[in-house]
């Protein structure tokens, strides 16, 4: 049975176009260039500008932003712990109903401890974090850990945008190592 890569074959595609699509290019035109993704080089801009924002914040904005952060996070560890209280009860429901029910024969029985098996898995996996509650802490310690923070994340992007720099650098030499090596398209 012909694969996804051989099935043309028997309608007598070149070996360029064979080649070709087992580097998985297909039918697409080859760029000539790969580019890198901007991702990285785009968060390093955002938290530059951010970094620089902080930076010149006097004492009585970086209090205001200390205490809307406290409160944000406050607000959706509590929703968190609502969803993950709801949860639990339903599955803790369905395990009463699983537990009552009586399998009809013993096949049923597997049947029912692997019902029982899953929920309780879910339980463990879906309901058992307890997230740590923030301290309230005031405009300077705010400022100083956010601009720790923003300095951590742009090193971090800057690492891995040069990693993304090089892997489509290389990339795009593959590419051409094998297009030059391929013989010409006949027309």
């Amino acid at each position: 049975m012909p694969t996804v890569y051989t099935m043309d074959i028997e309608k007598g595609i070149a070996f360029r176009q064979y080649a070709l699509s087992c580097a998985d290019i297909r039918d697409e035109p080859i760029p000539k260039e790969f580019l890198p993704s901007s991702y990285h080089k785009d968060e390093i801009e955002r938290d530059t500008a951010e970094l620089d924002k902080i930076s010149r914040m006097g004492g009585r904005r970086a209090t205001a932003e200390a205490a809307a952060e406290y409160e944000l996070r406050i607000n959706a560890i509590d929703s968190y712990m609502r969803k993950t209280t709801e949860l639990r009860s339903k599955y803790y429901d369905m395990l009463k109903e699983v537990e009552e029910w009586i399998p009809p024969t013993p096949e049923h029985a597997k049947y029912k401890q692997f019902m029982k098996d899953q929920i309780t898995q879910s339980i463990k996996f879906d309901c058992s974090y307890t997230p740590e509650y923030p301290k309230r802490i005031g405009g300077a310690e705010w400022k100083k850990n956010r601009i720790k923070q923003l300095e951590n994340s742009i090193k971090y992007s800057t690492e891995e945008n040069a990693k993304e720099i090089e892997l489509t650098t290389a990339r795009n030499l593959w590419i051409k190592q094998l297009l030059d090596s391929l013989p010409k398209e006949s027309k």
